[in-house]
This record gives structure tokens, sequence and C-alpha cells, in this order.
């Protein structure tokens, strides 16, 4: 009986030692990659659609994630779904004095309180009408996701 009880011992132990060594390896690698390409391709679809709207009508389309404003937001760029329905993301698009069009992608307060992934946000910028601009993922924390 001793013998299996510290057999039980020794592969519940070492199981916990590579689920804590393995963790941060497979959240940074797995979770938070997966989710920058998602965020980065929700942004790469609503840009399609407003480089679109700036051809024919020569304006961008400026919204914030409310309900409201998203499905005509989704019309006017005649994207095919909603953005916001399907993502983790929330999407904003607004301008500044100096810069024409912003994008930006933020992780949904839900999934950040899930405590899997950390705040993300990806931006992208149009400083000119009609060019491509460039985007980039802006850190929000410099914390460090751990399992305990």
């Amino acid at each position: 009986m001793v013998r299996l009880i510290t057999s039980l011992n020794w592969v519940v132990g070492f199981l916990a030692l590579i689920l804590a060594v393995g963790y941060p390896f497979f959240n940074s690698v797995v979770m938070q990659t997966t989710a920058e390409y998602s965020g980065k391709n929700l942004v790469k679809e609503v840009l399609k659609g407003q480089r679109g709207q700036y051809n024919t009508h020569e304006k961008y389309v400026y919204y914030s994630p409310d309900k409201s404003t998203i499905e005509a937001f989704s019309s006017k760029l005649g994207l095919m779904s909603v953005p916001q329905a399907t993502s983790d993301f929330d999407i904003y698009s607004f301008r500044t004095d100096d810069k024409i069009l912003i994008v930006r992608a933020v992780l949904n307060k839900q999934k950040v309180s899930e405590g899997w992934l950390p705040p993300m946000l990806y931006e992208h910028v149009i400083e000119k009408p009609g060019t491509a601009g460039e985007g980039k993922w802006l850190k929000l924390s410099n914390r460090t996701l751990a399992l305990f």
C-alpha cells in the first residue's frame, strides 16, 4: 500500500512540475499567438472594407463597438459578417487630428477576466487617405501570466 501511494505521489508531483514549467511556453506560443492572429485578421477584414468604402465614397467609416453601430458599420463596408459577433476582440475605428484612420482591435473584457490571455491591442494607423498604413501590437501590460 505504501509503495502504491509513493508511486502515485511521484506521478502527481512530476505532472505538476511539467505543468508549472510548460504552462508559460504553452500560453505564449499557442494561446497568445492564436489570439494575435485572430485580432490581426479581424483588423485586415475591416481595413479591406474601409478601403472599398474610401475608393467608392472617398471617406472612411468611423464607429465604436456598441451594438447599434456594429450592424450599420458592417453593412456600409460590405462585410459578410458582423466583426464583433465572431471574435474575442472589440473593434474601434476613429480618427485623430494628425491621423486620418485608426482601426483598433482590443481583446474584450470577458477574455481578459478569464485569465488565460493578457490585455492585447492591435492598432493599424493610416496617416494619409488612400494609403495602406501600418499596424502593430501595443503592449498594455508588463505582467507575464503564470500558472499560480
